[in-house]
């Protein structure tokens, strides 16, 4: 009997020691399985962060791009409308402009019986003066209109047909450009393209006036007038005055992109 309850004695002490054994052998393992488990849940968790940025930064970056290029298109093409068709348009009405002034001072210094012509403030202007012609009866002065006065003009002052022949040859090369360039107006300006379309009107009988045989051969004159059309050439600057300030401000942006990668040439800081 003694030697059975000294076996159960042993047997207790020994699971209480295996138990001991167990559980301090196996909390480092444990311990150990969930420090992985963690890390590779930490790992998963920051490379879905990182790659769902990354996706993020390609979307956003692609967009930019996608601006960048729109914006590089449209900067070309106000390119091309102010060097193709605003600057030039410039250049011939100012000698549009300079011609009339020398036919004008031409009218003003000659001498008729019958008239006079006077720059007067114009009525139907903003501002300014206009040539008006004045006649010796004294009725009331009307306003010089080149078109109603070409048959005047030739019978009367054929001294001045160099100037208006150059106004009709000027006028020819900017119908030229604004058929070939025509559709780079901008569109906003509606007040400019319907000034133009007077202006290709106006020529179009202004030449057939002026030069009668060789514009219209046996073919009846209009029997119409069209006015020069006002503030044309205000129109025309004010434009390519809008261009070239959004030109200059898109290469002011992208210069400044390029900045840092531009080399600074010796000498600016005032180093010799």
């Amino acid at each position: 009997m003694e030697l059975i309850l000294r076996r159960q004695d042993e047997l207790a002490r020994s699971f209480k020691d295996l138990q001991a054994w167990s559980l301090k052998d196996l909390a480092p393992a444990a311990l150990s399985v969930l420090g992985v488990l963690f890390g590779a849940g930490l790992a998963n968790w920051s490379t879905s962060r990182l790659q769902k940025r990354r996706l993020e930064s390609e979307r956003d970056g692609s967009r930019a791009m996608a601006g960048i290029a729109a914006a590089s298109k449209l900067s070309e093409f106000k390119s091309r409308q102010l060097y193709e068709l605003y600057a030039p348009l410039e250049a011939l009405l100012l000698q549009n402009v300079t011609v009339r002034g020398e036919l004008y001072r031409m009218l003003m210094e000659s001498h008729c019986a019958d008239r006079k012509y006077e720059m007067r403030p114009d009525p139907r202007g903003r501002k300014g003066q206009s040539l008006f012609v004045v006649p010796a009866d004294g009725t009331d002065a009307i306003p010089f209109r080149l078109i109603e006065q070409m048959a005047y003009l030739q019978a009367n002052h054929d001294n001045v047909m160099g100037p208006v022949g150059e106004i009709v040859s000027v006028n020819g090369r900017i119908v030229a450009l604004l058929h070939e360039k025509i559709g780079l107006v901008r569109s906003d300006n509606r007040k400019l393209s319907k000034r133009l379309g007077r202006f290709l009107a106006h020529q179009g009988v202004l030449q057939a006036i002026a030069f009668p045989a060789g514009a219209a051969g046996s073919a009846p004159l209009p029997s119409y007038t069209t006015t020069f059309p006002r503030r044309l050439d205000k129109l025309v600057k004010r434009d390519a005055e809008t261009l070239r300030k959004e030109i200059r401000d898109w290469e002011s942006i992208t210069l400044g992109w390029l900045g840092p990668f531009v080399p600074v040439p010796r000498g600016d800081n005032g180093d010799a």
